[in-house]
């Protein structure tokens, strides 16, 4: 009798110990999942059916620019360094690939979002300014940014930037060899290598 009630009693344990498992993997499962500082690349900016504004931030440095668009919360970082080059984007090396190969090999525009913020802690050259803001965040994040791009030579430029449709791209192996991006301050189209073969140039 006795081996009867601690058969039982082990039974009524491992029921209980199995529930309070159970309930507890659940309040688990639904805490809300923690953001990740994973750097990644914007979706693609697809052509605008019908053009559209979105407000923008340009940043002119020593060897090129930087480009906020807010409709997309990325930023292009541009090298111009070389004059007789297109000019390009810079990849930084430490950024993974998407799920998605088009999106990274199409991108070029490095997201905001996941960044880590590192405050301005930089004394630039007289007549040189260390970038702030969302394109401070991406300038500071990515070495290779930084790096390649210098300082800045003016301050940022907010303004608003159209995304036109794509009417005119020039095509190459079928598929659009440039896409047109926004315009820059000055009315200019910025457009950008669409295919991975152009190895970012813009």
């Amino acid at each position: 009798m006795r081996s009867l009630a601690s058969c039982f009693t082990l039974a009524l344990l491992g029921i209980f110990f199995f529930f309070a498992a159970f309930f507890q993997t659940r309040q688990l499962s639904e805490l809300p999942v923690q953001p990740t500082a994973t750097p990644i690349w914007a979706s693609f900016p697809s052509s605008a059916v019908t053009p559209y504004v979105t407000e923008a931030i340009y940043q002119p440095f020593q060897r090129g620019f930087m480009l906020w668009r807010a409709d997309q919360n990325c930023v292009y970082a541009i090298a111009t360094s070389i004059a007789a080059e297109p000019r390009h984007a810079i990849i930084p090396s430490g950024l993974p690939a998407s799920p998605d190969s088009m999106i990274h090999s199409y991108g070029y525009c490095l997201s905001v979002a996941p960044l880590t913020h590192i405050p301005p802690n930089l004394n630039p050259p007289t007549g040189y300014f260390e970038p702030t803001g969302v394109l401070g965040k991406v300038w500071h994040y990515y070495l290779e940014v930084s790096t390649e791009l210098g300082f800045a030579t003016a301050p940022e430029q907010h303004y608003t930037a159209t995304v036109p449709t794509n009417d005119g791209a020039a095509v190459m192996d079928g598929s659009p060899f440039t896409i047109a991006q926004m315009t820059l301050p000055d009315g200019t189209i910025f457009a950008c290598g669409s295919r991975a073969a152009t190895a970012g140039t813009c």
